[in-house]
């Protein structure tokens, strides 16, 4: 697979769906305004000292606010991302709004039923924790149960790990058919990949993880900036997540058979 030609569609597309339409940059950072709100509705800096946090301080109904605007961002974010999943050569545009909000719900369905299994065992994980802590972490049970809740989130982690590599593709394949059910159909998400490659696919991966430490790192330099470090970060994110969406859409089309002419 040709990884630097990829990348250069990506980049290129990056490039055209942002700089080349600012008001869809525009509308991402508005989209994610809410999460960039949200701590200063926390006040963390003023509900804490060196010895407590001062919950009484947090303003509740400005952060129910904030969540709910925040979930309702990321649906129509998510809409946008289904859209460039399903492939084209020019940007998609941020219009029918309504489609696209259904199309996000879609996909955040699609991506809670691959994560459910580890997210069940990692709420049994902290069961077992917390009877651990009820029992003394130091006594024969409490031990044992710590133990238990140790393996279960290892298994955890198997299962995110195996979700990412199959919900990647499942996330496409909702995006291509407009199916839920064909975004959790293991058996083609399974065929999907070796067609692709095993190998190709999980450099992919690895790819897109190192393309997120890069972003968490810059995120991390302009969170240092007075006052307007958040937005900075705002502005940052747009990039990351068209790149991503993109490169992962164009590896997909390589494992994808090409439709019969006529």
């Amino acid at each position: 697979m040709n990884f630097e030609a990829i990348l250069n569609d990506s980049v290129n597309f990056t490039r055209d769906t942002l700089l080349g339409n600012p008001v869809r940059w525009l509308i991402f950072v508005l989209l994610g305004l809410p999460g960039g709100l949200l701590p200063f509705a926390l006040g963390i800096r003023d509900m804490a000292d060196k010895t407590a946090f001062h919950w009484e301080l947090v303003h509740w109904d400005r952060v129910a606010a904030l969540v709910v605007l925040m979930l309702l961002a990321s649906f129509l974010l998510s809409g946008y991302i289904v859209r460039i999943y399903r492939g084209g050569a020019t940007p998609p545009a941020f219009d029918r709004w309504a489609g696209m909000f259904l199309d996000g719900i879609k996909l955040c369905i699609v991506w809670l039923i691959w994560m459910l299994p580890a997210l069940i065992v990692t709420l049994v994980a902290f069961v077992f924790l917390f009877g651990a802590v009820a029992m003394g972490g130091h006594s024969p049970a409490g031990l044992g149960l710590i133990g238990l809740m140790l393996v279960l989130m290892l298994a955890a982690l198997v299962l995110v790990l195996g979700a990412v590599i199959l919900g990647t593709i499942g996330a496409i394949r909702f995006a291509r058919t407009g199916s839920v059910m064909e975004g959790l159909n293991f058996h083609e998400i399974v065929r999907t990949i070796e067609r692709i490659g095993w190998w190709d696919y999980i450099i992919t991966l690895i790819i897109l993880i190192a393309f997120a430490l890069i972003f968490a790192i810059v995120t991390g330099i302009l969170n240092l900036v007075p006052f307007i470090g958040w937005v900075l970060v705002l502005i940052a994110a747009p990039p990351l997540t068209v790149l991503c969406a993109r490169f992962v859409s164009l590896v997909y089309d390589a494992g994808v058979p090409p439709a019969p002419a006529g």
